[in-house]
């Protein structure tokens, strides 16, 4: 008698759907680094929502659209009341001059609203240093636009990461909603070089400058006097112990004025977190009020830990990992599936969410990004 074929209950993740994953050949060794799509950029900025606390981070397709956003009646009636303090993050798909041409492809530039002793203002920290939307922000909106003139990014693939670490840095608070760059508006003002202007152009706090790639940018920035980082592996740190333990591995000339290598680390740390999100979303709607608080983060740190065990992400990697495809499916049938297998209304509700979003053609992404529906978990 033939065995019944087993039907996985899981869509297989697909990280070109997502990021694309290739290698740096600036680097001696060659190292591999992470370019986030449109759709890879939504889904850490989802995760960067509920992590952070943060006013909900999203993503903008243009300069125009975010004014529009800024002009209309429901952003000013929720985010725009006199006593409100407040930070809203965005990413705009912003215009730059590259050799002198205009373009919009690819490019990404944290932005944020920010409203802080009943003071407004914008703040948009393009990472090449281009002030063609922040001119064009402060023209439309009227308000006080701050912002940068000098480049931080140096390599060809860290923008989309940049912009994510720098909104999350901008506007992330604490379990008690306390911001974690307190009086941000305050230091920029007092650090503006000409507040006569327009956009105004200001110098960041420390707290800011982990993003930075360039060393001409953080030495014409840094005070040196904050802790802008810490953690397990090297304890609290300021801006040059932060440099030091992740030195550029790229090599771009004796003249370039390498910084730091920590942008390219984040990316590949993003892959997984991003294909921890895409299986974590199905099993929500799978195990729907059998998924607690707890059971979710139970899952979150035996996925991290199944995908560090799998090695390194790369382009070669990617290809033949087992990824968490299995590991949920048993994660699943182990935690209370079994019960909800005969029933298919939790999995047609799942395709009723994706809708469209796994076999739309790669050409769409931003339509494959709408279908991303935010989770209200909570990360450890």
């Amino acid at each position: 008698m033939k065995k019944p074929q087993n039907h996985s209950l899981f869509e297989k993740f697909n990280y070109k759907n997502y990021f694309d994953c290739s290698t740096d050949y600036w680097t001696p060794d060659n190292v591999p680094y992470v370019k986030l799509s449109d759709q890879g950029t939504d889904v850490v900025a989802e995760y960067y929502n509920v992590k952070y606390h943060l006013e909900h981070l999203s993503r903008m397709a243009s300069v125009n659209d975010l004014i529009l956003k800024l002009k209309s009646l429901e952003f000013k009636k929720k985010y725009c009341t006199p006593d409100n303090d407040v930070r809203v993050p965005f990413i705009i798909n912003s215009m730059v001059e590259i050799r002198r041409t205009l373009t919009q492809s690819g490019h990404s530039s944290p932005t944020a609203y920010i409203k802080e002793e009943k003071k407004e203002a914008i703040l948009y920290f393009d990472s090449l240093g281009s002030t063609l939307d922040a001119e064009e922000l402060a023209k439309q909106t009227g308000l006080k636009v701050y912002t940068i003139q000098m480049g931080r990014q140096r390599d060809y693939y860290s923008c989309h990461t940049d912009a994510l670490v720098f909104c999350r840095l901008m506007a992330a608070k604490d379990e008690k909603g306390n911001y974690l760059i307190p009086n941000l508006l305050a230091f920029l003002e007092k650090n503006s070089i000409d507040s006569s202007k327009n956009p105004v152009v200001v110098k960041l706090p420390d707290n800011l400058l982990i993003t930075a790639q360039r060393l001409d940018f953080i030495q014409a920035n840094k005070k040196g006097d904050v802790i802008v980082h810490t953690g397990n592996k090297y304890g609290p740190e300021n801006i040059d112990m932060f440099l030091k333990h992740r030195p550029e591995k790229a090599d771009y000339g004796k003249d370039a004025q390498p910084a730091s290598d920590y942008l390219r680390q984040k990316g590949l740390k993003y892959a997984n977190i991003i294909e921890i999100q895409f299986y974590l979303k199905q099993l929500e709607t799978r195990l729907g009020s059998v998924f607690t608080k707890d059971l979710r983060k139970q899952f979150v740190k035996e996925a991290k830990e199944k995908l560090v065990s799998q090695g390194e992400v790369n382009h070669d990697n990617l290809r033949s990992r087992a990824g968490l495809h299995q590991f949920t499916q048993a994660f699943f049938e182990k935690n209370g599936g079994a019960a909800k297998n005969t029933s298919n209304t939790g999995f047609s509700s799942f395709f009723r969410i994706f809708d469209g979003f796994f076999n739309k053609p790669q050409s769409q992404p931003q339509q494959h990004a709408k279908n991303l529906t935010r989770s209200n978990i909570t990360f450890s």
